[in-house]
């Protein structure tokens, strides 16, 4: 009875924080989900970004919870779905498919990053590992819910699936590769950096310059010029890592696919192209901007660990150096003590006879001593 009045407490206080994150996960998925749909209008309920799935990930992978808390996470952030996709005017059961082709995503990334990351534990260098992780599960679970999405709007709404597909999956991928190094790479340290005063103005500056980018690069009809928006991101993922390089790509990306649906940005200048195909062009150029800053990061961290692994070697090369020189002086001063013994009863039974006891006691000594400093050097050498 004692023992189950005191797991009570803990297993009502581990349902009420599970509860909380149920809440939280409905609450994210259907603000990222209904914004990324009426971020533009078109002729599909299709979002040109969504992070939506990203972030569940990153959500499941962080957790601490069992698998089946997981799953009851995943039904919270289906029905944030459902309701978003509904409101977005989507059908009910279209909706549904959409669910469920989302819900197969997260499900097939977790699998994917799981197995990949346990095969990878092993390896020195598994920030790399990590990005080849990240892209390869980036551009794969995407497939699983484009597929299912084209099906359903195939069969519910009569498009044509290489269409309907294409649009789904740049925008699920595009997505990933924003959002998904926040599961996947450390980032501890980019958070301790936020936390000092240096870290907090550049990242004001970094943000208030991705947003002045997008809109000065994306505002405008007049030049092509896209150059300077690959320069914010590099600075941003030099600057703070991965959160710097989601923070940046995000910001730039909403400004980015709002503007252009807008009729405004280098994109509109390409009037070879339908809104759908300017669309298309955008997302393939933020997806290709999305991969440099993964990329880079992964280069960055993986420098940082080298160098950290250097300066840790370096430190015990060191210590190990200050060692030796302690064990030698330590040694030389053992030394000392003997040899004097060998010195001392040398010289006296050199100057004058002794009678043969005492002689036997003296060459005793020189012979207990000698053994004594050859046990030191025999330990030096150890």
């Amino acid at each position: 009875m004692t023992e189950l009045s005191k797991a009570s407490p803990r297993v009502a206080i581990d349902w009420v924080r599970h509860m909380r994150q149920a809440l939280i996960t409905f609450a994210l998925v259907f603000i990222t989900a209904y914004g990324s749909i009426v971020l533009t209008r078109g002729d599909l309920a299709i979002a040109p970004i969504w992070p939506a799935n990203a972030l569940l990930l990153v959500f499941a992978l962080r957790s601490p919870w069992s698998p089946a808390w997981r799953l009851d996470l995943l039904a919270a952030a289906g029905a944030a779905a459902i309701l978003a996709n509904h409101l977005g005017g989507s059908s009910l059961a279209l909706s549904a498919w959409f669910t469920l082709a989302n819900s197969a995503e997260v499900i097939a990334a977790f699998m994917l990053i799981r197995y990949a990351g346990g095969a990878a534990r092993g390896d020195g260098r598994q920030i790399l590992r990590r990005l080849r992780q990240l892209l390869f599960t980036a551009l794969a679970a995407p497939v699983i819910s484009a597929s299912i999405a084209a099906f359903a709007l195939g069969l519910l709404e009569g498009f044509r699936f290489r269409d309907a597909f294409a649009d789904w999956y740049i925008s699920a991928a595009l997505g990933m590769l924003i959002i998904l190094p926040l599961g996947i790479i450390d980032y501890r340290d980019s958070l301790k950096r936020l936390t000092t005063a240096a870290g907090m103005r550049s990242a004001v500056i970094v943000f208030l310059a991705a947003i002045a980018t997008a809109f000065v690069v994306f505002g405008q009809t007049v030049s092509p010029f896209c150059v300077s928006v690959p320069i914010v991101f590099l600075l941003a993922t030099y600057f703070h890592r991965s959160i710097g390089a989601a923070v940046a790509l995000t910001t730039v990306a909403v400004i980015a696919v709002w503007l252009t649906a807008q009729g405004h940005g280098p994109l509109s200048i390409a009037q070879q192209y339908d809104e759908k195909g300017r669309q298309f062009l955008l997302q393939a150029f933020l997806m290709a901007n999305s991969i440099l800053a993964a990329i880079s990061a992964a280069i960055l961290d993986d420098r940082d660990a080298l160098r950290m692994m250097a300066e840790r070697r370096e430190s015990e090369a060191r210590a190990a150096s200050n060692a030796q020189a302690e064990l030698l002086k330590s040694v030389a001063h053992e030394i000392r003590t003997p040899l004097n013994v060998i010195q001392g009863l040398g010289d006296l039974l050199r100057q004058r006879q002794y009678p043969a006891a005492e002689a036997k006691t003296m060459l005793t000594a020189i012979v207990e001593s000698a053994a004594e400093i050859q046990a030191l050097a025999n330990d030096l050498l150890d």
